[in-house]
């Protein structure tokens, strides 16, 4: 699935939850409101301000799994665990998100939490791999024109050009 798709879809399902909840519920607490509020800040920032856009809609969805913050008020299913009311929904889309965008999870950490660079550059190192080792089995011209037609990661742009450079010697 496209990486900007699966963010689109998360979103979208996020505001039906809420659309049925505002059309079914007449009371809402806090957690609700914090959802619509922070949902629209995603939406508002998603085009121009990705990154922060992503940050906020990542920490609103952990939240979310711990009821922090809710974004359906009208229906939900839990699952109880000691003391803790965990929501299945939140953690189904949560974990779309994380596995659909685990490169930007990556830059996130990388950005929030101050690496060093020298750590940094392991990590992107170990991503060029990573890409290497995809694109390996693909054919020159596959390359040429995955580097042409899509939009990439830095570390895929380097791992393709890697490829090629390699082919060519």
């Amino acid at each position: 699935m496209n990486k900007p798709k699966s963010l689109v879809i998360i979103i979208s399902i996020l505001w039906i939850s809420i659309i049925t909840s505002l059309y079914r519920v007449a009371n809402y607490n806090a957690e609700f409101v914090f959802g619509i509020v922070g949902l629209t800040i995603v939406t508002i920032t998603y085009k121009k301000f990705q990154e922060f856009s992503f940050g906020i809609l990542a920490l609103l969805m952990f939240l979310s799994i711990f009821n922090v913050v809710t974004f359906n008020y009208s229906f939900g299913l839990y699952l109880n665990i000691f003391s803790a009311r965990l929501s299945i929904q939140s953690i189904i889309l949560f974990c779309f998100l994380f596995f659909t965008q685990l490169e930007k999870f990556i830059d996130l950490r990388q950005s929030w939490f101050n690496e060093d660079k020298a750590e940094i550059q392991h990590h992107r190192k170990n991503r060029i791999k990573s890409f290497k080792n995809n694109f390996q089995k693909l054919s020159e011209s596959e390359l040429r024109r995955k580097l042409e037609n899509e939009r990439l990661v830095e570390e895929a742009i380097t791992a393709i050009n890697e490829l090629l450079n390699e082919r060519t010697k």
